[in-house]
């Protein structure tokens, strides 16, 4: 069996594949009405809306009925759930239940599924991914169904992943890659090439041994692994009530997480004000997490840390007395996950709670990189990693459409105060660019967001991590493979900030081609 659906569309098909009926993915009426747009389209390749939208991609079955059944099954859906001109815009968990159940009957009962990431764009026809989605579907006939998405960017953004993409988000590799998964939740992510002959010599001679053995096959193919972790926390404000209930909260979920992590950053604003007893208060906690983790922190200094109550005007209300008693590198170099972090204040100008990065600060910066590369040439190819507090883009931009976790987000917090912003962002975005930077990690505002910037620079807010100003407790993992330089984004929060626990609530998956 084969099925055709948009690559931002991914989770929805993982749920309907999960024997267990788990919780619904969340999302919006566009997202949702989009893919059953293309289960409708994908059956009739004959029809001028899919010809135009679904190039090259056909419901594949040995049996005609299961095709009709999708097809008909998803035109209904359409015309019950979605004959209104504006349908709400965020759907509730139960109202997708109840919209995705009657299609359920067709992506359940296999003994093995796949999904293929192709490289290409929805317009563009990848051969040797169409040549193995054809051969794959009708080879496993009942047994397993395979996946097609069409419309790949350079990033898949999934909110509320299922195991078969948080997999792909452990084991980033460039694309055309396949994910292959049972619903016992063995997983194995390859590249298209290895998949191929993976199928070819090993899952093909196991169907009809039963799910137990090609779990099992899956399960010894996908011991290796070469990634690293990176951690972001930010804005942690000690000193404010809130930090105080939830650091303990907060350093217990730590221990257990800190296993699976190889090195921690903290973006700012460390302590709510420049005040010895609140700096005494972050020290203890740094100490004990690197206790935990056998590494130092790496941090840098928000507004807060220096200026009282976060604000200054002039000169007034400025103290940097205990940040300079505070540990931090202008920059750190990490042989083991082959990565150099660029950190800065950006809190050393700019009035009321506004930041910049100076000329100085720069030059300083790109001196001692040079300093460091004539000493270890080798730095010259790790991932390049910039830290700032102030957000070099504003957050009052407009969610794309496909965005439904920024969207969430966004609705739950105010837009840009222009009392906050990064006063020569342009110039701190152009540096990174020239100097190779792939990743910029920030702070200061207490939501978490991405973009992906100029030169293809991505930019992570945390958000705050003690969830201080009635915003969830957040913190981020990167996770990235230094051989191949793939790397992906895990959004995790404490919506509630009261102990109910860390739940991953997005994915985002470097889905560039490989050079």
């Amino acid at each position: 069996m084969g099925a055709p659906f948009n690559v931002n569309h991914a989770n929805f098909v993982a749920y309907l594949t999960a024997d267990d009926r788990p919780t619904p993915p969340r999302t919006d009426a566009w997202n949702l009405r989009e893919f059953l747009l293309s289960l409708q389209y994908g059956g009739d390749m004959n029809s001028t809306y899919s010809s135009a939208e679904f190039p090259h991609r056909q419901l594949i079955s040995s049996g005609l009925e299961w095709v009709e059944g999708i097809v008909s099954t998803a035109g209904h859906l359409l015309n019950e759930f979605f004959f209104e001109a504006n349908p709400p815009e965020i759907l509730e968990r139960g109202l997708v239940a109840e919209i995705l159940g009657p299609l359920r009957k067709f992506f359940t009962g296999y003994t093995i599924y796949a999904m293929m990431f192709p490289e290409k764009g929805i317009c563009e026809r990848d051969p040797k991914v169409e040549e193995f989605f054809r051969e794959a579907a009708i080879a496993m006939g009942s047994e397993g169904l395979i996946l097609n998405p069409y419309g790949v960017g350079k990033l898949l953004d999934v909110i509320d992943p299922f195991p078969a993409l948080r997999a792909l988000a452990d084991t980033p590799i460039a694309p055309p890659s396949v994910v292959f998964w049972t619903v016992t939740a063995d997983v194995c992510v390859l590249p298209l090439i290895e998949a191929t002959t993976f199928f070819r010599e090993r899952i093909l001679g196991a169907l009809g041994g039963g799910i137990g053995m090609i779990a099992e096959i899956l399960k010894e193919k996908s011991e290796h692994t070469r990634t690293k972790r990176i951690l972001q926390m930010s804005d942690l404000h000690f000193g404010k009530p809130e930090a105080a209930r939830r650091r303990r909260y907060l350093k217990g979920h730590l221990e257990d997480i800190l296993d699976n992590i190889d090195r921690v950053v903290i973006t700012g604003d460390l302590f709510d004000e420049p005040d010895v007893v609140l700096r005494d208060e972050f020290e203890e906690f740094r100490s004990d997490v690197e206790r935990m983790t056998q590494r130092e922190i790496i941090v840098i200094p928000g507004n807060h840390d220096v200026r009282y109550k976060g604000n200054k005007i002039g000169s007034f209300g400025s103290n940097f007395e205990q940040l300079a008693n505070l540990r931090w590198e202008p920059i750190v170099v990490d042989d083991d996950l082959r990565a150099v972090f660029f950190c800065f204040n950006s809190a050393e100008g700019g009035d009321f709670a506004r930041g910049l990065v100076s000329e100085q600060q720069r030059l300083d910066r790109a001196t001692e990189y040079q300093r460091l590369k004539r000493n270890a040439g080798k730095i010259e190819d790790y991932l390049k990693i910039a830290l700032v507090h102030h957000h070099p883009y504003a957050y009052d931009a407009e969610p794309e459409p496909t965005m439904v976790y920024q969207k969430l987000i966004a609705a739950l917090f105010d837009n840009e105060d222009v009392f906050l912003e990064f006063e020569n962002a342009d110039q701190f975005l152009n540096w990174c660019s020239d100097r190779g930077v792939s990743l910029i990690l920030h702070g200061h505002k207490h939501r978490p967001r991405y973009k992906v910037g100029q030169e293809g620079i991505l930019v992570i807010g945390c958000g705050s991590s003690t969830g201080v100003e009635n915003s969830p407790m957040c913190y981020d993992v990167v996770t990235y493979d230094p051989e191949t330089a793939r790397w992906s984004v895990a959004f995790y929060h404490d919506p509630a900030a009261d102990g109910s626990g860390f739940k991953l609530q997005s994915v985002m998956i470097d889905n560039r081609p490989a050079n």
